[in-house]
């Protein structure tokens, strides 16, 4: 399923985002990504430029976020991302790459993240909304 978004992905960022200086597909938990095999966002830019090593690490396996409630995702304060150490941000301008906008907290988490890392903008992309 992830292949069929590729190409229309790889079009809307070379279209949309050339000033963006690297892409970063939303990291799953190393439980999820276990359970699923794969994450459907880094498919998407896969054997491209836009493929890179993520300095972004989701450090929280959580309950799936579709299944909670939204003023529980909505009123979550816990750290959900890390960045690795040594990572190069500063004064990039970063593009997160997620596959579902439900109500804009994990993507805000992760920008909050990236920008504390130095990153002097975040924008995203997301397949659907939900």
């Amino acid at each position: 399923m992830g292949r069929v978004f590729s190409q229309l992905i790889q079009k809307e960022l070379k279209k949309s985002y050339p000033f963006i200086d690297q892409v970063i597909a939303m990291p799953t938990s190393k439980e999820r990504l276990y359970e699923r095999g794969f994450n459907q966002c880094e498919v998407w830019i896969e054997g491209t430029s836009f493929e890179q090593e993520s300095p972004l690490i989701r450090i929280k396996n959580e309950e799936k976020q579709s299944k909670l409630s939204r003023e529980k995702r909505m009123n979550r304060t816990e750290d959900m991302f890390r960045v690795t150490e040594g990572s190069a941000l500063n004064g990039k301008k970063i593009l997160l790459l997620d596959d579902l906008y439900t109500t804009g907290t994990t993507i805000h988490y992760a920008a909050l993240t990236l920008r504390n890392a130095g990153a002097s903008e975040v924008y995203s992309l997301t397949l659907s909304r939900g």
